[in-house]
Formats: C-alpha cells, sequence, structure tokens
C-alpha cells in the first residue's frame, strides 16, 4: 500500500487503490478494472504517456506531477456527473490552500488556476459497465513542474510552496474528494454550486467559448443545476455543456 496512513479509510469507504510508476494513460487504466465488490477505484500514476485533457487535449504529464483517476460506481443520473468535475475542483482548491497557498480560482468548466496561471485540470467521463453507472474522474496537478510554450501561462505548486510533501499532500487531497463524492446528493446542490460560483473566473463578464470550431461569444451568465455555463448572447440565454473558455479583453 503506497499511502499507509489511508489504509483504514480506504477500506471503510469501499476504495480500491491502484498505483503504477508509469502508464500510458491513469483513465484508460481505470477503465479496464471493474469495480466488482468496491464502490470507488483510484489508479495513480507519478507519470503518463499519453495523458489526455478536454476537447481531446494531450495533458503533458512529466514525472513528478500528481496523475490519477478516481472510477465511481454509482446509481445516481448521469446528467448529474458534470458534478463531479465541480466537486473535485472546490476539494483541489480546499486542499491546495490548506497548503498555505492562496489566490486559488476555478475556472469553467474544471480547470484549476493561482494567479491568472493554469495548475490543474479535470476530465469527466461516464459510461456503463455490465448495466452499472460508471463516472472517471481524471485529476492532473502540476506539482514538481509545468509545462511552457503552451498557448497559456502555466505554474506549479511547489513554486508557491516549496515545503510542500507530496505524499503529504496527495492523502490529504484522497480524503477530501472522497468524503465530498460520498456526501454528494445532486438533488440538494445549492450550496455546491453556491460554492463554485463563488470562486469562478470570468462570471459577469464578456468570454469566448470555443467548442471544436464553434466559437461563442457573450456574457458569462450563470451556472445551472447541473454545473453547465449560462451564456447571454444578444439578449438571449443559452446553456453551454462543454468548451474552452477565454475572457474578451
Amino acid at each position: 500500500m503506497k499511502y499507509v496512513k489511508l489504509k483504514s479509510f480506504f477500506k471503510k469507504n469501499n476504495v480500491k487503490f491502484y498505483y503504477k510508476d508509469h502508464v500510458n494513460s491513469t483513465m484508460e487504466e481505470a477503465k479496464k478494472i471493474h469495480l466488482s465488490n468496491y464502490q470507488f477505484l483510484i489508479f495513480e500514476s507519478d507519470s503518463q504517456k499519453n495523458g489526455r485533457g478536454r476537447l481531446s487535449n494531450n495533458w503533458i504529464s512529466k514525472s513528478g506531477n500528481i496523475f490519477f483517476t478516481i472510477k465511481i460506481l454509482t446509481k445516481k443520473d448521469p446528467k448529474f456527473f458534470f458534478q463531479l468535475g465541480i466537486i473535485t475542483a472546490i476539494e483541489i482548491k480546499k486542499t491546495i490552500e490548506l497548503f498555505n497557498i492562496q489566490k486559488v480560482k476555478l475556472k469553467w468548466p474544471n480547470d484549476i488556476f493561482i494567479e491568472n496561471e493554469k495548475i490543474g485540470g479535470i476530465l469527466i467521463e461516464s459510461f456503463y459497465q455490465n448495466q452499472y453507472k460508471v463516472c472517471l474522474v481524471g485529476v492532473g496537478i502540476n506539482f514538481l513542474s509545468s509545462p511552457q510554450n503552451l498557448n497559456y501561462k502555466t505554474n506549479y505548486l511547489k513554486k508557491y510552496n516549496n515545503k510542500i510533501d507530496k505524499n503529504d499532500f496527495i492523502q490529504t487531497l484522497y480524503k477530501n474528494i472522497l468524503n465530498a463524492y460520498i456526501e454528494w446528493d445532486p438533488n440538494i446542490n445549492s450550496h455546491l454550486i453556491k460554492n463554485y460560483k463563488k470562486n469562478l473566473m470570468y462570471l459577469g463578464q464578456q468570454i469566448k467559448i470555443t467548442n471544436n470550431k464553434k466559437i461563442i461569444y457573450g456574457k458569462f451568465y450563470d451556472i445551472t443545476n447541473e454545473g453547465y455555463a449560462i451564456v447571454e448572447i444578444r439578449g438571449k440565454k443559452e446553456i453551454i455543456f462543454s468548451g474552452s473558455i477565454e475572457l474578451l479583453q
């Protein structure tokens, strides 16, 4: 067991844990493993060869950073799985702040920023496996380094606090995320959405959303109960389910 301190916590909460030094993708590895008698599965790796971000983007996955996927077996309606990304983002922010790093913000739908520099992202996938509803939550966090020469600024946690211990951070993060998943009730989500909006970048401002080749311009008006973006376009409100968001200068 990689994290001895979590052994009893994982057992109590029906969590199966896997770790490999190097994989193609923690999402793909988690997808292949059946949950059987477990409610949650965590697959962690120190590096990925073919890490994936949203909208089929590559996620650069250098050794020393944080990469894991949580697989969840649930009876809840898949239309609410988007909320799991919101929960994960909020718990990542909370955990980072516990390690004396401030100015953490969330960018819709599931990116983590510090001082306008990206330090992490979340990817959600869902499918059926042996008639069960399954959700995969993939997480990548720049801990020791960050990619350069991208079209946006990046940074890493050690830059903000060089005393952070990686194992302590990950163990705290797993506890926070899993406890939040266990308490999750998609039908009583006003506090969740309110907390998300409070920490959300660009809300109320003019934005551009790119989804594949489609570009939408408008005001970032609000968030639905499911976590989707509401954009006001020429006086009409439209719900946007996915995309990459930028602030219009």
